[in-house]
């Protein structure tokens, strides 16, 4: 245990100042509203989006808002070499009662389990802290969704709260860039953006033959770590194949019947994976609009990768497809701000639906509104799609308007991406 304090020392402020990078305050402003409540905090989300920083981040934010001694934060990285696999109850116990002893907080502590999935039964020490209603605050991550939908899980029903974490938004990114917002910078930027996309070690980089192996060693991670050993998957070839296919297909329709027969592969298996997938945060799967249920369910997802970074380091194009990256970005932003996204389609397609509380909202995404028949064409679905769904907003997406085409339901892109 004392090899383990001493890693203790260095990931903890009791001695030093770590760099905590530049502070993503949307994330910062969420947590703080959660910080003073009794419920456990899990912040999700797919590996290396900046969960860990973001908890350093709040520890020298709490320090200095509410003037807490840096002795009453514990931060614990689950993922370090010298813990066991999977790390036992008794040595989160045996960590915690040693840094009492050792650091001796007074007050209420704040603790931090990063990559909880780690530690075997981690939801029963968090259940018997919270239940003996000790002076604890307990911070958690991973990077996997199932972390909050196994059966084990439910155990912490109604003791949470959850903060999703994603790469970094365009807006961040331009903050990590220390750009200057001159439109012709800007669009260089953004295609940038599109290529290597927003994971903030990425992001960081300017070699770029550096963010391509930084991009391919997180793809293969996610892919081995958050899937096939976490689920287990024999057959890991199949993932790897089908994984490589929607990323080649980023923003396409995923039929598992189709998929089957091009990759001869079960569609129960690819149905699976898919989940696994979704479960690791790796892609998103957005069902068909629908106020069936059934319809909802039979309907094969339309499919976006997390990071269009990973989606081009993973995939086949050999030539960045703008529109199915402008795309992706729109999906990412719409995932931050609502709890469901779809799509919708009929004899034509409206490419995002949202609907919160009953208010539903349709957004199509294209280049250039400068074309006749691509404005015609977008503009025809999305009102077929107000008529069919009673939609109370529609907009059209656009990069560029260059013939200054008026109509209120034009909006650019760069507005929607950076407001």
């Amino acid at each position: 245990m004392e090899n383990i304090f001493s890693f203790l020392e260095k990931w903890n402020f009791w001695g030093q100042r770590p760099d905590t990078g530049v502070v993503r305050r949307q994330y910062i402003a969420q947590l703080d509203r959660f910080f003073n409540i009794p419920e456990i905090v899990v912040l999700t989300g797919v590996r290396r989006s900046g969960k860990s920083t973001i908890l350093m981040q709040l520890i020298e934010y709490a320090h200095k808002k509410y003037e807490i001694p840096y002795k009453n934060f514990l931060y614990v990285n689950f993922e370090d070499p010298n813990f066991s696999r999977p790390v036992k109850t008794e040595e989160v116990y045996a960590l915690i009662d040693f840094y009492k002893k050792e650091i001796k907080p007074k007050g209420k502590i704040y603790i931090f389990f990063d990559e909880a999935q780690e530690v075997l039964n981690w939801q029963r020490i968090l259940l018997a802290h919270y239940e003996q209603k000790q002076d604890i605050k307990f911070f958690v991550t991973g990077s996997s969704s199932e972390l909050f939908d196994s059966r084990q899980s439910t155990l912490l029903s109604g003791r949470t709260v959850n903060v999703k974490v994603a790469p970094l938004d365009f807006k961040e990114f331009l903050l990590f860039k220390k750009a200057k917002k001159t439109p012709t910078k800007i669009y260089g930027l953004l295609k940038e953006y599109m290529q290597y996309g927003g994971f903030p070690r990425v992001v960081l980089e300017d070699s770029a033959l550096n963010k391509a192996a930084i991009l391919s060693s997180y793809y293969n991670t996610i892919l081995e770590k958050d899937i096939i050993v976490k689920f287990d998957i024999r057959k890991d070839l199949e993932l790897r194949n089908l994984a490589r296919y929607l990323m080649s297909n980023n923003g396409a329709i995923a039929s598992s019947v189709n998929l089957e027969k091009s990759l001869r592969v079960s569609s129960p298996s690819i149905i699976s994976y898919m989940n696994f997938m979704k479960s690791s945060f790796l892609i998103h799967l957005n069902n068909l609009f629908s106020y069936s249920v059934k319809q909802q369910i039979y309907n094969p997802p339309k499919m976006y990768s997390v990071d269009t970074g990973l989606a081009n380091i993973a995939g086949f194009n050999f030539a960045l497809n703008s529109g199915l990256m402008l795309e992706s970005l729109v999906n990412s932003v719409l995932y931050k701000n609502n709890r469901d996204v779809c799509y919708w389609k009929n004899e034509v397609e409206v490419d995002f639906v949202t609907n919160n509380v009953g208010e539903v909202n349709l957004y199509n995404v294209t280049t250039t509104v400068d074309d006749d028949t691509v404005f015609e064409r977008e503009i025809r679905s999305l009102e077929e799609g107000a008529k069919k769904l009673k939609a109370k907003n529609t907009t059209l997406l656009t990069l560029y308007n260059n013939t200054k085409r008026k109509d209120p339901r034009i909006v650019n892109l760069l507005d929607f991406l950076l407001d």
